[in-house]
């Protein structure tokens, strides 16, 4: 969050024919969702709060006066719910079904719910935030999943957005991603149709989604993806996140006249995967001529070992550990033999291959083995 925000002090610039205009600070950040993984519901202290992973994390931003909308991913949603799994519904009584697939598969669908009550908070939050901060400048309208009436409903909102003339349209984490309540699982082709309904056709418009368009599981809904996008002006472009590597698919309309196309940019994720290097998209857009430029701008990252602070999202490995009082990147090295520790602080813990025999009267002052 802070390179975003700090972007325009890193002197970058747009490429050609742009190539005389410094990359500034970011004017809006859409972000493609994978919070969580689950926000912790599975512990006993509970799921992580909506209001903690904003001031920690996406704070940054807002307080810069940067608008940040989200999708979710789907390592933040109780993936056996809500997305093809009808099973325990097919039955007379729905309600004893679930309780019956509960007891078979030993899980806490309580536990399922409240992660994806945090996770429907958390996307809804990013665009109340936002709004807050740009004011008429980000307007939104959601699209909520429907349900059974008086059931309390778990799904995505798709939304459609329009930023200082640019319209945007969310699918949220997938264009088929089904909705829940107890006495059912439902399809997203309602809020798909409602949300395609709302945009005008004639602005070029930003699409974006967790899942790239050729990772969505239904081809049906990947077809009514490529016809909507196909239907708006050029300069119109999906983005889209999941694979964790950067990549750019081309579709093809060769049935129109003259032929059409768009791209799906599948953003890098933004710390280091596999070898790959950390990275954002930055993107040069027009409300007329939609978008003019996408640039890969990669993350400089910290190595394991490295001190991070409160920076430590820059970690190559992608997390951090506590070690001798400090925050570093990378799992924490162990203390080598003779090594001092103390075990009254946790620092034994460290040592390779334990700690050696300690008297007690040494306050936990030790040696490693």
């Amino acid at each position: 969050m802070k390179f975003l925000r700090d972007l325009a002090v890193r002197n970058y610039k747009w490429d050609a024919p742009y190539a005389t205009s410094p990359i500034g600070t970011p004017e809006l950040v859409l972000h493609g969702g994978d919070l969580s993984h689950t926000w912790g519901c599975e512990n006993h202290d509970g799921c992580r709060n909506v209001g903690d992973e904003m001031n920690e994390v996406w704070d940054i931003l807002y307080d810069a006066r940067i608008p940040m909308v989200s999708s979710f991913g789907n390592h933040d949603w109780a993936t056996a719910i809500g997305t093809g799994n009808e099973d325990m519904w097919n039955s007379a009584n729905p309600r004893e079904a679930r309780d019956e697939w509960i007891e078979a598969n030993l899980v806490s669908f309580r536990t399922y719910d409240q992660n994806n009550r945090v996770t429907m908070d958390f996307v809804d939050a990013s665009y109340v935030k936002s709004h807050r901060v740009a004011g008429s400048n980000l307007v939104y309208e959601p699209f909520r999943p429907k349900g059974t009436p008086g059931q309390t409903v778990y799904g995505q909102s798709m939304y459609k957005i329009t930023f200082r003339g640019i319209q945007i349209a969310s699918f949220n984490c997938a264009a088929n991603w089904e909705s829940y309540d107890d006495r059912g699982v439902y399809s997203a082709e309602d809020q798909l149709s409602r949300l395609s309904s709302s945009l005008d056709k004639n602005k070029p418009t930003i699409f974006f989604s967790h899942y790239p368009i050729d990772q969505v599981s239904d081809g049906t809904v990947q077809d009514k993806m490529k016809d909507l996008i196909w239907s708006f002006p050029d300069g119109s472009h999906h983005f889209s996140g999941h694979t964790h590597v950067q990549t750019k698919r081309t579709y093809y309309d060769t049935s129109s006249n003259p032929p059409k196309s768009f791209s799906d940019f599948t953003a890098p994720y933004p710390h280091e995967w596999r070898g790959r290097d950390p990275g954002v998209y930055a993107v040069l857009a027009s409300p007329t001529q939609g978008i003019l430029q996408v640039k890969t701008i990669n993350i400089p990252g910290l190595s394991t070992g490295d001190a991070c602070g409160e920076d430590c999202g820059r970690c190559h490995e992608g997390f951090s550990s506590r070690y001798q009082g400090n925050r570093i990147c990378g799992r924490v090295p162990c203390r080598g033999s003779g090594a001092k520790c103390n075990s009254v602080f946790g620092q034994c813990n460290e040592c390779c291959n334990g700690k050696a025999p300690c008297a007690w009267y040494r306050f936990g002052f030790c040696r490693c083995r």
